[in-house]
């Protein structure tokens, strides 16, 4: 089997959603997720009564035959819808027509009919086709319903609650078993919703811009008209290169051929090439490049001196529009539509809910101003730019903050030492002082009583000191003796004025 001939198998037979993703993933099929847009639902209409009143039938019939006849020819106008309508799988069609044109899709339920749920239930048990027949009713509703009843379908996984587990994971499946039980959740949902989190993979958060630049490169390359086709991970790669390796935009900016320069084809030109996938080549990119540090405040200079006139600004967006350039046969000036974008792969990609990565959608499109994806495109470019100039700003700030800290620290150790040789100087003025004292009382016979006693209580005092310096440290120790010597010399010098 080959890509065509996988590609019609799964839009002419009933193929389950297993095999039909292995499919995909093994030839790179592109298949269309989830509800249908408007205007693939109005196609699928008109091709359900075109085939209606070929075959003389009318609505009645098919609506029938969803509630119980097996006579109507299903199969057949599956595969007619499938055909109007691209990108559609044979179940996926099957799916909506069911949902759609059941008889009992759109009724309200009322209390005696809610009463009448739970009884079934608990005669029939869990069989969801036979008690919609009684109550008319499609099966998928009753089920919902009655869990909506008895409140089984609420869930109560908060932050905080992520927050807990991750002191107390589960580790056997027993624990698993009863973790899913309190939070009525399955297992995979819960490792999901926590990883997540530990990530930071939230597009609520405002300082996750490059989660908001990577949704808008998926949705111009997931949608039903415009499939850009871009090399996503290599510009991901270079919006989160070092900051110190941005002069690159310096380097293209100064020069009239971007892609070679005068020492050679470095790292840019490369990163350059491989941006935007080409049919003949698929370059790669080196993250771990780096650049001497003249470059880097060269740039900075730059960026800080161009910034008033907007002139960086307007050279960095021609420069990486270059870059993300439009190749030939690419048309953006198409309407967008959240109906034509494809959420199953967007949301897979950035592991987000639909839900999430649908309201930051309808968010970006008031604030930036949606109408085309030449508008989505324009958006990424300015986002780029935005984002790359944070970087480099939040980086200059940390190496200032590091130099102050740095000669402030300096500063410190220059003030410790004078201090320190002032002190050595006076320590020493002050014992050729007490030198020359002593060796006057020494002379002096006078004295000698009381050179006697200053003696004994010298000794004394240093039996009492010798007994205390065992819990004492060494520094504790040292002024301890260099005050008695004070004391001592003051006392000696009272000696000499009597």
């Amino acid at each position: 089997m080959d890509g065509v001939s996988a590609y019609n198998y799964i839009r002419s037979k009933f193929v389950d959603l297993r095999e039909t993703r292995s499919l995909i993933k093994k030839y790179g099929l592109k298949i269309k997720y989830g509800f249908l847009s408007d205007e693939e639902a109005a196609t699928v209409r008109g091709a359900v009564e075109k085939f209606l009143s070929e075959r003389h039938l009318a609505m009645n019939d098919l609506k029938r035959h969803l509630v119980e006849d097996t006579e109507f020819p299903i199969h057949d106008l599956i595969y007619e819808c499938t055909q109007v309508c691209e990108l559609r799988t044979y179940k996926s069609m099957h799916t909506h027509l069911s949902y759609m044109y059941h008889p009992y899709i759109r009724t309200i339920w009322n209390l005696d009919e809610e009463i009448q749920l739970l009884d079934l239930v608990n005669q029939k048990g869990f069989k969801w086709k036979e008690i919609s027949y009684h109550l008319s009713k499609y099966k998928d509703l009753c089920r919902l319903k009655y869990l909506a009843l008895k409140g089984e379908n609420s869930t109560n996984l908060t932050k905080s609650k992520i927050q807990s587990l991750l002191a107390h994971m589960p580790a056997t499946d027993e624990e698993w078993a009863v973790l899913c039980s309190e939070l009525n959740l399955n297992r995979a949902y819960i490792i999901r919703c926590i990883d997540r989190y530990l990530n930071g993979k939230e597009l609520a958060r405002p300082e996750n811009k490059i989660l908001e630049i990577h949704l808008c490169l998926l949705i111009l390359n997931n949608n039903h008209y415009c499939k850009f086709n871009c090399n996503i991970e290599n510009i991901l790669s270079f919006l989160n290169l070092d900051a110190k390796s941005y002069d690159i935009v310096d380097k293209i900016e100064s020069s009239s051929t971007p892609f070679v320069s005068q020492k050679g084809r470095r790292a840019g030109s490369v990163l350059v090439d491989g941006l935007c996938r080409r049919p003949h080549e698929n370059a790669s990119i080196d993250t771990g490049q780096t650049y001497p540090e003249d470059d880097f405040e060269v740039l900075l200079e730059n960026i800080k001196k161009a910034s008033a006139e907007n002139r960086s600004q307007t050279r960095f967006l021609n420069r990486f529009l270059d870059f993300f350039r439009i190749q030939p046969g690419f048309n953006l000036d198409i309407a967008i539509n959240k109906d034509d974008i494809f959420w199953y792969n967007v949301t897979k990609e950035i592991n987000v809910e639909k839900s999430v990565a649908l309201s930051r959608f309808n968010q970006l499109g008031r604030v930036y101003k949606w109408k085309t994806f030449k508008d989505v495109y324009d958006t990424i470019a300015k986002m780029s730019y935005d984002y790359v100039v944070t970087r480099i700003k939040q980086s200059l700030i940390e190496k200032n903050s590091e130099d102050n800290a740095r000669d402030k620290n300096d500063t410190t150790t220059k003030a410790i030492e004078k201090s320190e040789s002032s002190e050595l100087m006076l320590e020493k003025n002050v014992k050729s002082k007490d030198a020359k004292e002593s060796e006057n009382i020494l002379e002096n016979p006078k004295s000698s009583e009381l050179r006697h006693q200053a003696n004994r209580g010298c000794e004394n005092l240093e039996n009492q000191r010798t007994d205390s310096e065992a819990s004492l440290t060494m520094e504790e120790i040292k002024k301890i003796r260099t005050k008695s010597k004070q004391i001592f010399s003051r006392q000696w010098r009272e000696c000499i004025k009597q």
